[in-house]
């Protein structure tokens, strides 16, 4: 069956079931599942690299929320990216794990790895550089952060402590975002 607003309006989940899902003609793998609390969701599923591999899922929404059509239309555009190979259920989980990825966390990596390298007192500038002087960006996404918002700090920092604090602000910040974009942390600051 072709899965739109009346058809789905029409369906119900059989005796005896917690959940079933009714599969859409046209799209592969498109469907609306309902559940036993009376719940109707659009969902895709797909597979990578053949039978072999595990299904994922993507949820497109409740179909209360989501109009049939529009459900169809993003479900179509998600069975093209799978066609050519892209995985759109990772590609989500990496938006979601970078978005959680703050600026003080990613200092706290640095710090960790340069605490095997560094001698004691040098360690401890570094540190203080990137918890006490950078503390204004801690609450950043480490994605959000640009030039405009690191010479900033740095005015700052030149205005409160000096040009000399702020010269070795800046040089640990450089050091911090070259290591982060060699762990693919950070994009590029302009």
């Amino acid at each position: 069956m072709k899965l739109t607003k009346a058809a789905v309006a029409g369906l119900s989940l059989p005796e005896g079931c917690d959940e079933k899902t009714y599969w859409d003609d046209d799209i592969p793998l498109f469907g609306v599942r309902l559940r036993k609390g009376g719940s109707k969701g659009w969902v895709f599923w797909y597979r990578l690299g053949g039978r072999a591999s595990p299904l994922r899922k993507i949820s497109l929404g409740a179909t209360s929320a989501v109009p049939a059509a529009e459900a169809r239309a993003e479900a179509a555009k998600l069975y093209a990216r799978v066609r050519l190979g892209q995985d759109p259920a990772g590609e989500k989980a990496e938006v979601i794990a970078r978005a959680g990825e703050t600026v003080e966390s990613a200092f706290r990596l640095f710090l960790a790895r340069q605490a095997k390298r560094l001698k004691p007192r040098s360690y401890a500038e570094v540190e203080r550089h990137l918890l006490i002087q950078a503390k204004p960006l801690h609450r950043l996404q480490l994605q959000t952060v640009d030039r405009r918002i690191i010479a900033g700090r740095l005015t700052e920092i030149g205005e409160s402590a000096g040009p000399s604090a702020a010269n070795r602000l800046r040089s640990d910040l450089h050091t911090f975002f070259a290591w982060a974009m060699r762990e693919d942390r950070s994009t590029p600051i302009p």
